[in-house]
C-alpha cells in the first residue's frame, strides 16, 4: 500500500501492530509476538500422514518450513491457526468480547449496512437496511472484508464513476481502484483417496 501512496502502511509500518495483536504459543521474534489478544497456535492434533507428506517433499528437494509466516514462505509444513486452547480465536472473541462491558460501546447484530453517507467529502454516518440512520460523531470505519468493503463503498457512490452510473448509483467520489485488483491468498486443494483412516475425514459425518 505504501507503494500506492499510502504513507504509514508499509510492511515495516504495520508489522509492529500485528506483533502487538498476537499471542503466539510458539514464536516471539521479529515476525511474531506474545501477550496480545489474538491467540495464534500450532495445530493441536497434527497427523502422521502430514509428517509423511513433509518427508516426501523433502526427498524431492522441497524444504521443510517451520514458520510459513516468518522470514521465508517457501517450503512445506504446518501453518499456524488463530486458535487459543484449541478453540477459534476470532476477531470477535479476541478484540470485541473483552470490550463488551464498556458503556461507550453498542453492539448491533443482524444490522445490514446499506450505504455510507458522505457529506463534503467526509463520511458522516451509515444507513441500515430498513431505513435507520446512524450518525457518526467522530468517524466511520469500514471493515467489511475484501469483497464486502468495495461492495459497500460502491453502493455508497465511491468507486469507478462510469460503472456506478451504468448501474444507477449516484457518484459521490470517482475512485477507479475500488472493486478492482482484488488479491486474496491462493488456496488449491488436491483430493486423493487414502488406503486407511489417516485423515480427519474419519470424524466427518455423512451429511
Amino acid at each position: 500500500w505504501r507503494q500506492r501512496g499510502c504513507t504509514g502502511w508499509s510492511y515495516e509500518d504495520v508489522l509492529p501492530i500485528f506483533r502487538k495483536s498476537e499471542d503466539n504459543d510458539t514464536y516471539d521474534n521479529r515476525y511474531h509476538g506474545k501477550g496480545g489478544p489474538l491467540g495464534v497456535s500450532q495445530p493441536a492434533a497434527p497427523l502422521p500422514i502430514c509428517e509423511a507428506y513433509f518427508r516426501a517433499a523433502e526427498q524431492i528437494g522441497i524444504p521443510r518450513n517451520m514458520d510459513m509466516t516468518g522470514e521465508t514462505q517457501d517450503g512445506v509444513g504446518y501453518y499456524q491457526l488463530t486458535q487459543r486452547n484449541v478453540r477459534r480465536s476470532s476477531a470477535s472473541a479476541a478484540f470485541l468480547d473483552p470490550a463488551r462491558h464498556r458503556t461507550n460501546l453498542t453492539i448491533r447484530t443482524g444490522a445490514h449496512v446499506r450505504r455510507v453517507f458522505v457529506e463534503k467529502g467526509r463520511a458522516i454516518g451509515v444507513e441500515l437496511a430498513g431505513g435507520d440512520v446512524i450518525q457518526a460523531e467522530a468517524e466511520v470505519i469500514v471493515s467489511s472484508g475484501a469483497i464486502g468493503t468495495p461492495r459497500l463503498l460502491q453502493l455508497s457512490g465511491i468507486g469507478p464513476a462510469d460503472h456506478l452510473r451504468s448501474v444507477g448509483v449516484p457518484v459521490v467520489f470517482d475512485q477507479p481502484g475500488v472493486g478492482s485488483d482484488l488479491q486474496d491468498h491462493l488456496d488449491l486443494f488436491v483430493i486423493a483417496e487414502c488406503s486407511g483412516p489417516y485423515t480427519y475425514d474419519r470424524y466427518a459425518k455423512p451429511h
